[in-house]
């Protein structure tokens, strides 16, 4: 399954995307990958960012907060791959005893509504899968 599985991006939650945006410029010379979008299907305002070779996904809203323990802080708590059997993945996944699905596939708006799944496991964290586009 590797071969069809690759590393994609890191999400980091933050309570304001410019403030983030500019911070992150002006210290790692961080360029914006897409532009600001919102996303009303996971009800959340989205940007990508090339930081120093590693693409992160700002992420602001409600369903996010959680994840914020500290205000101000940037706080990672996704890691996505993305893969050419997103089907088989997902069904695996949903398979996998100690993985469980946040929410059914959906499309994704700032990935060209290309669909994405969530899944959490205990020591593991969130985990967002991205059907696959690049690979």
């Amino acid at each position: 399954m590797s071969e069809d599985f690759c590393f994609n991006h890191i999400g980091a939650a933050v309570i304001d995307l410019n403030r983030t945006i500019d911070t992150l410029e002006k210290l790692f010379g961080a360029k914006m990958l897409s532009n600001i979008v919102y996303d009303p299907i996971q009800e959340v305002t989205l940007v990508l960012l090339n930081v120093g070779g590693i693409t992160v996904e700002l992420v602001r809203g409600k369903k996010v907060n959680s994840f914020i323990f500290q205000v101000g802080k940037l706080n990672f708590y996704h890691v996505c791959y993305e893969t050419r059997n997103f089907n088989r993945t997902v069904e695996r996944y949903n398979n996998t005893k100690g993985l469980i699905m946040l929410a059914p596939p959906a499309p994704a708006i700032l990935f060209n509504n290309r669909r994405t799944a969530f899944f959490i496991k205990k020591d593991v964290g969130l985990i967002e899968i991205l059907e696959g586009d690049k690979i």
